[in-house]
């Protein structure tokens, strides 16, 4: 196998699992934030 054209292949996989690792962190985040408000919010009444 050519090793350029494996390379720029992983390349591509690589970019591909941190974009949906970065919507997976971005959707982590904002879960959490929703969490959290709700602690507060009970915390608080």
């Amino acid at each position: 196998m050519n090793k350029k054209t494996q390379s720029e292949t992983l390349r591509t996989i690589n970019q591909e699992r941190k974009n949906k690792k970065d919507a997976i962190i971005f959707g982590a985040m904002a879960l959490a934030l929703l969490i959290i408000n709700v602690v507060l919010f009970t915390i608080l009444l």
